[in-house]
Protein backbone atom coordinates (compact mmCIF):
# COMPACT_ATOMS: atom_id res chain seq x y z
CA UNK A 1 0.00 0.00 0.00
CA UNK A 2 2.61 2.06 0.67
CA UNK A 3 4.81 1.78 -2.90
CA UNK A 4 1.25 3.17 -4.80
CA UNK A 5 1.86 6.52 -3.85
CA UNK A 6 5.55 6.04 -5.34
CA UNK A 7 3.83 4.44 -8.34
CA UNK A 8 1.44 7.25 -8.79
CA UNK A 9 4.06 10.01 -8.52
CA UNK A 10 6.60 8.44 -10.54
CA UNK A 11 7.36 11.32 -12.79
CA UNK A 12 7.56 13.70 -9.53
CA UNK A 13 10.34 11.44 -8.39
CA UNK A 14 12.66 9.98 -11.33
CA UNK A 15 14.46 11.92 -13.96
CA UNK A 16 13.99 8.40 -16.40
CA UNK A 17 10.26 8.06 -16.51
CA UNK A 18 9.94 11.21 -19.08
CA UNK A 19 11.09 9.80 -22.22
CA UNK A 20 11.63 13.75 -23.47
CA UNK A 21 14.61 13.83 -21.10
CA UNK A 22 15.94 10.25 -21.95
CA UNK A 23 15.74 11.27 -25.56
CA UNK A 24 18.30 14.13 -25.23
CA UNK A 25 20.47 11.85 -22.33
CA UNK A 26 22.49 9.86 -23.94
CA UNK A 27 23.25 7.90 -20.42
CA UNK A 28 19.21 7.68 -19.83
CA UNK A 29 18.90 5.67 -23.23
CA UNK A 30 21.61 3.09 -22.19
CA UNK A 31 19.73 2.50 -18.93
CA UNK A 32 16.64 2.67 -20.63
CA UNK A 33 15.93 -0.85 -21.22
CA UNK A 34 15.90 -1.26 -17.41
CA UNK A 35 14.71 1.77 -16.12
CA UNK A 36 11.74 2.57 -17.70
CA UNK A 37 8.04 2.27 -15.94
CA UNK A 38 6.87 -0.82 -17.24
CA UNK A 39 9.84 -2.56 -15.98
CA UNK A 40 9.90 -0.65 -12.67
CA UNK A 41 6.33 -1.68 -11.95
CA UNK A 42 6.48 -5.64 -12.78
CA UNK A 43 9.94 -5.57 -11.05
CA UNK A 44 8.01 -4.16 -7.67
CA UNK A 45 5.84 -6.58 -7.70
CA UNK A 46 8.00 -9.17 -7.95
CA UNK A 47 9.86 -8.05 -5.03
CA UNK A 48 6.75 -8.10 -2.84
CA UNK A 49 5.17 -11.07 -3.91
CA UNK A 50 8.74 -12.88 -3.24
CA UNK A 51 9.38 -11.20 0.08
CA UNK A 52 5.33 -11.39 1.28
CA UNK A 53 5.32 -15.26 0.25
CA UNK A 54 8.62 -16.31 2.34
CA UNK A 55 7.10 -13.72 5.39
CA UNK A 56 3.80 -15.69 5.47
CA UNK A 57 5.00 -18.99 5.36
CA UNK A 58 7.79 -18.80 8.28
CA UNK A 59 5.10 -16.28 10.28
CA UNK A 60 2.56 -19.57 9.66
CA UNK A 61 4.99 -21.88 10.76
CA UNK A 62 6.33 -19.99 13.32
CA UNK A 63 3.17 -19.85 14.94
CA UNK A 64 2.64 -23.75 14.72
CA UNK A 65 5.82 -24.22 16.90
CA UNK A 66 4.16 -22.48 19.21
CA UNK A 67 1.60 -24.85 19.68
CA UNK A 68 2.90 -28.73 18.31
CA UNK A 69 5.89 -30.21 17.51
CA UNK A 70 7.18 -29.14 14.02
CA UNK A 71 10.41 -29.85 12.26
CA UNK A 72 13.09 -27.27 12.46
CA UNK A 73 14.58 -28.33 8.75
CA UNK A 74 11.58 -26.46 7.12
CA UNK A 75 13.18 -23.63 8.30
CA UNK A 76 16.09 -23.91 7.31
CA UNK A 77 15.14 -25.46 3.55
CA UNK A 78 13.02 -21.72 3.36
CA UNK A 79 15.26 -19.54 5.00
CA UNK A 80 18.67 -20.86 3.77
CA UNK A 81 18.24 -19.90 0.18
CA UNK A 82 15.77 -17.42 1.53
CA UNK A 83 18.69 -15.16 2.37
CA UNK A 84 20.40 -15.61 -0.92
CA UNK A 85 17.00 -14.47 -2.16
CA UNK A 86 16.39 -11.20 -0.25
CA UNK A 87 19.95 -10.17 -0.83
CA UNK A 88 19.40 -10.09 -4.45
CA UNK A 89 15.63 -8.51 -4.25
CA UNK A 90 17.16 -6.24 -2.05
CA UNK A 91 19.82 -4.92 -3.93
CA UNK A 92 17.72 -4.84 -7.21
CA UNK A 93 15.16 -2.65 -5.05
CA UNK A 94 17.68 -0.26 -3.95
CA UNK A 95 18.24 0.47 -7.46
CA UNK A 96 14.86 0.92 -8.51
CA UNK A 97 13.82 2.84 -5.95
CA UNK A 98 16.85 5.00 -4.49
CA UNK A 99 20.22 5.26 -6.21
CA UNK A 100 17.77 5.96 -9.65
CA UNK A 101 16.47 9.37 -8.06
CA UNK A 102 19.69 10.27 -8.99
CA UNK A 103 19.95 8.24 -12.63
CA UNK A 104 23.43 8.99 -13.30
CA UNK A 105 25.10 8.23 -10.25
CA UNK A 106 25.78 4.65 -9.26
CA UNK A 107 27.73 2.61 -6.74
CA UNK A 108 28.43 -1.34 -6.42
CA UNK A 109 28.24 -1.06 -2.77
CA UNK A 110 24.97 0.71 -2.62
CA UNK A 111 22.58 -2.68 -2.86
CA UNK A 112 24.94 -4.26 0.12
CA UNK A 113 25.29 -0.94 2.17
CA UNK A 114 21.21 -1.05 1.70
CA UNK A 115 20.68 -4.51 2.84
CA UNK A 116 23.15 -3.75 5.88
CA UNK A 117 20.89 -0.83 6.98
CA UNK A 118 17.42 -2.69 6.37
CA UNK A 119 19.24 -5.77 8.71
CA UNK A 120 20.48 -3.03 11.64
CA UNK A 121 16.76 -1.43 11.32
CA UNK A 122 15.23 -4.99 11.47
CA UNK A 123 17.57 -5.56 14.91
CA UNK A 124 17.15 -2.62 16.25
CA UNK A 125 13.16 -3.11 16.29
CA UNK A 126 13.75 -6.16 17.24
CA UNK A 127 15.27 -5.12 20.09
CA UNK A 128 12.48 -2.79 21.68
CA UNK A 129 9.87 -5.57 20.69
CA UNK A 130 11.75 -7.97 22.75
CA UNK A 131 11.30 -5.93 25.54
CA UNK A 132 7.61 -5.59 25.43
CA UNK A 133 7.98 -9.24 25.89
CA UNK A 134 9.87 -9.87 28.53
CA UNK A 135 7.46 -9.63 31.02
CA UNK A 136 5.33 -11.79 29.70
CA UNK A 137 5.42 -15.06 31.50
CA UNK A 138 6.09 -17.61 28.93
CA UNK A 139 8.97 -15.35 27.65
CA UNK A 140 11.05 -14.97 30.85
CA UNK A 141 13.45 -17.79 30.12
CA UNK A 142 14.06 -17.47 26.48
CA UNK A 143 14.82 -13.87 26.52
CA UNK A 144 17.36 -13.95 29.29
CA UNK A 145 20.12 -11.00 30.39
CA UNK A 146 22.24 -13.19 27.81
CA UNK A 147 19.87 -12.77 25.05
CA UNK A 148 20.18 -9.34 25.09
CA UNK A 149 23.62 -9.06 25.89
CA UNK A 150 23.67 -10.99 22.07
CA UNK A 151 21.32 -8.59 20.80
CA UNK A 152 23.34 -5.76 21.80
CA UNK A 153 26.57 -7.77 20.41
CA UNK A 154 24.41 -7.97 17.11
CA UNK A 155 23.63 -4.39 16.93
CA UNK A 156 27.06 -2.83 17.72
CA UNK A 157 27.95 -5.41 14.78
CA UNK A 158 25.69 -3.92 12.54
CA UNK A 159 26.45 -0.23 13.40
CA UNK A 160 30.06 -0.99 12.60
CA UNK A 161 29.47 -2.62 9.14
CA UNK A 162 26.97 -0.01 7.87
CA UNK A 163 29.59 2.88 8.73
CA UNK A 164 32.68 0.92 7.40
CA UNK A 165 30.74 0.47 4.08
CA UNK A 166 29.36 3.91 4.17
CA UNK A 167 33.06 4.86 4.19
CA UNK A 168 34.53 2.68 1.60
CA UNK A 169 31.51 3.99 -0.44
CA UNK A 170 32.77 7.85 0.32
CA UNK A 171 36.49 7.45 -0.36
CA UNK A 172 36.53 5.43 -3.46
CA UNK A 173 34.04 8.13 -5.21
CA UNK A 174 35.94 11.07 -3.40
CA UNK A 175 39.33 10.19 -4.26
CA UNK A 176 38.94 9.33 -7.48
CA UNK A 177 36.37 12.02 -8.21
CA UNK A 178 34.63 11.12 -11.46
CA UNK A 179 32.47 13.80 -12.69
CA UNK A 180 28.84 11.17 -12.89
CA UNK A 181 29.65 9.91 -8.78
CA UNK A 182 30.54 12.37 -6.99
CA UNK A 183 27.28 15.15 -7.04
CA UNK A 184 25.83 12.83 -4.86
CA UNK A 185 28.63 14.27 -2.11
CA UNK A 186 28.05 17.70 -3.15
CA UNK A 187 24.86 18.03 -2.52
CA UNK A 188 25.29 16.46 0.54
CA UNK A 189 27.82 18.32 1.62
CA UNK A 190 26.14 22.22 0.99
CA UNK A 191 22.81 23.58 0.59
CA UNK A 192 22.12 22.74 4.17
CA UNK A 193 22.30 19.09 3.99
CA UNK A 194 25.93 19.17 5.46
CA UNK A 195 24.04 19.71 9.30
CA UNK A 196 22.18 16.33 8.36
CA UNK A 197 25.16 14.72 7.21
CA UNK A 198 27.05 15.69 10.37
CA UNK A 199 23.99 14.51 12.54
CA UNK A 200 23.85 10.97 10.64
CA UNK A 201 27.47 10.29 11.25
CA UNK A 202 27.25 11.14 15.14
CA UNK A 203 24.34 10.00 15.59
CA UNK A 204 24.09 6.38 13.19
CA UNK A 205 27.78 5.61 14.29
CA UNK A 206 29.68 7.34 16.75
CA UNK A 207 26.91 8.18 19.84
CA UNK A 208 25.97 4.26 19.74
CA UNK A 209 29.49 2.62 18.99
CA UNK A 210 30.66 4.41 22.05
CA UNK A 211 27.43 3.43 24.05
CA UNK A 212 27.66 -0.31 23.38
CA UNK A 213 31.55 -0.38 24.22
CA UNK A 214 30.57 -0.69 27.69
CA UNK A 215 29.00 -4.55 28.73
CA UNK A 216 26.64 -2.28 30.82
CA UNK A 217 24.75 -0.96 27.89
CA UNK A 218 24.29 -4.62 26.64
CA UNK A 219 23.53 -6.33 29.63
CA UNK A 220 20.75 -3.74 31.44
CA UNK A 221 17.95 -3.93 29.20
CA UNK A 222 16.31 -0.82 29.50
CA UNK A 223 19.53 0.99 28.60
CA UNK A 224 19.44 -1.11 25.26
CA UNK A 225 16.33 -0.53 24.10
CA UNK A 226 17.07 3.18 24.49
CA UNK A 227 20.14 3.23 22.25
CA UNK A 228 17.51 0.65 20.10
CA UNK A 229 14.98 3.35 19.76
CA UNK A 230 17.56 6.08 19.39
CA UNK A 231 18.92 3.52 16.21
CA UNK A 232 15.14 3.33 14.76
CA UNK A 233 15.34 7.38 15.14
CA UNK A 234 18.62 7.61 13.46
CA UNK A 235 17.52 5.08 10.56
CA UNK A 236 14.54 7.10 9.95
CA UNK A 237 16.41 10.12 9.40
Amino acid sequence: LLFIPIILGIHDLYEWSHTEVVATDPILRHKAPYLNQTGFIIRAIVYFVIWSTMAAVLARWSAQQDTEEFPLDRFNKVSGPGVLVLGLTVTFASVDWVMSLDPHWFSTLFGLWFLVGMALTALAFSIVVASLLHNNSHMVKALSTDRFHDYGTLLYAFIMLWAYLSYSQFLIIWSANPPEEIPYYLRRFGNGWQSVTLVIVAGHFVLPWLLLLFRSTKRITRRLVAVASFMLVMRFL
